[in-house]
């Protein structure tokens, strides 16, 4: 019996030590579509506005664009803010090179992560963007 309990405290320490490592997420939205209307270079980051598709809710584009304003530290008052039915996305990386105004994308994946050096404030990431 003592030999079961210690395997089973060693496998919970050993879970909470993973998942402490792993970066929290703030803000996650599992799909965005959109036709891209403008696409703005930042400083520290690329702003994109997109003309939301039938597949996303006018209501997931508020909660974005809610989530950036709250949980990241990027300037938005250099990003023009979106219309009625726009979102506005932020990307840190390279993911965008491919695409032009106009194209028609769907992102997913797309969440805020948390960055510990930044006072817990939010880093925005996706894990895929495709043509549609």
């Amino acid at each position: 019996m003592n030999t079961i309990t210690a395997l089973l405290g060693t496998l919970l320490l050993m879970c909470s030590s993973v998942c402490h490592a792993l970066p929290d997420t703030l803000a996650s939205f599992p799909e965005i579509s959109g036709t891209i209307k403008e696409i703005k270079k930042g400083e520290l980051c690329t702003a994109v506005r997109i003309e939301l598709g039938d597949a996303t809710a006018r209501k997931v584009a508020r909660q974005i664009h809610g989530a950036l304003k709250r949980k990241t530290y990027y300037p938005f008052k250099s990003f023009r803010q979106p219309g009625r039915d726009e979102a506005l996305l932020l990307f840190t990386g390279k993911e965008l090179e491919p695409f032009k105004v106009g194209d028609s994308i769907v992102v997913r994946g797309y969440a805020i992560i948390a960055d510990l050096e930044a006072s817990r404030r939010g880093l925005p990431t996706c894990t895929k963007i495709e043509r549609k």
